[in-house]
Formats: C-alpha cells, structure tokens, sequence
C-alpha cells in the first residue's frame, strides 16, 4: 500500500478527510504560519503508522504537534487502544508507564508530579500513541504535560511488560515473542 492508496482507504473510512498537501496559511493573518504534514511513519505487514504533524508560528517560538495514526491495512480501519489491549486495560497499562515515565524523567515512586501538568497531579496516558516492532510509544507533545522547553516526551511501553494486556490476534501479535 503506497500513501495515495493508504490516503483513499482513509477518506472511504472516515468522516474527517486527509488533506494530502502541505499548507502555509502564513497570507491569511500578519505573522502566521500553519503547515500540516502527513507521512507514513512505519509500515510493517498489515499495520501502517501516520504521522501528522501540525505547525504554527506565531509568538515567541513555534508550536509543533505531532499526532499518529494507526492503520490496520486488512479490515481498512484506524486501530484504537481498545482494538488493541483487553478489556479493563487501562489501570494497569497507566500504572506501567507510570513507572517508566517516573524513571525516565528521574522522580522518585511517591513523589509528587506537580510539576507537571496531570489533573490533580496524577499521571495519565494520553491517546496519542503509535505501534512499533519494539512497544507501544506514547507521545505527549510540547506544553501537554511539561513547559515548551522540556520538548516532546516519548514513552516506550514494551511488549515484554504489557504481553497480558493485548488482545490475541491483532496487528501487534507479530511483535509479540
């Protein structure tokens, strides 16, 4: 499946077509700048992966979100966490990147997160996530939970901690050792 055929399976699917082109909008207001860029991050076998990313100058520094699509290429449908993990997933998923982001950004077990911007400063996975050949990788981008100097922050959630809460046969069944 090549990105046009990818970009046609999509808008058959979905309500919220892809614009396939890259768009500066910088003559519509003074200083403004948007670009909307969609490329295919991985393909492997059945599953596809979108990045879309989303530009916009204006003020002291850009603003730069990146967004992933997931894409089942056999039943032609965007794959959710849902479509991927077992019912009452989420607790546990949340509680194993929990610890990974607590280890990654060097905070210790009961420590706080106030410094950081989860509601009632409790961590949360957001739903912005792609599927890899290695885990699942969850993106928080800039100003979502730390300030726009922190940058991006990328948790890799792998197979190996998570293999009792993925459905069977899936797109990441492949993955799956």
């Amino acid at each position: 499946m090549d990105f046009i055929d990818f970009v046609k399976s999509y808008n058959k699917t979905t309500n919220a077509p892809v614009d396939t082109t890259r768009i500066d909008r910088s003559k519509l207001t003074g200083a403004l700048v948007a670009n909307h860029v969609i490329a295919f991050k991985l393909q492997i076998k059945d599953l596809a992966v979108l990045e879309i990313s989303d530009e916009l100058s204006r003020g002291a520094h850009p603003n730069f979100n990146v967004n992933f699509l997931n894409w089942d290429i056999k039943t032609d449908k965007a794959i959710t966490a849902d479509d991927i993990f077992i019912g009452n997933y989420k607790a546990p998923l949340t509680a194993i990147a929990e610890k990974i982001f607590r280890k990654k950004r060097g905070i210790q077990k009961r420590a706080k997160l106030s410094g950081y911007n989860f509601e009632n400063d409790i961590f949360a996975l957001n739903n912005n996530f792609y599927i890899t050949s290695k885990g699942i990788t969850y993106l928080y981008n800039r100003y979502e939970i730390t300030a726009y100097s922190e940058g991006e922050i990328e948790l890799v959630i792998p197979y190996q901690l998570i293999k009792n809460l993925l459905r069977p046969n899936t797109v990441v069944s492949q993955f799956i050792k």
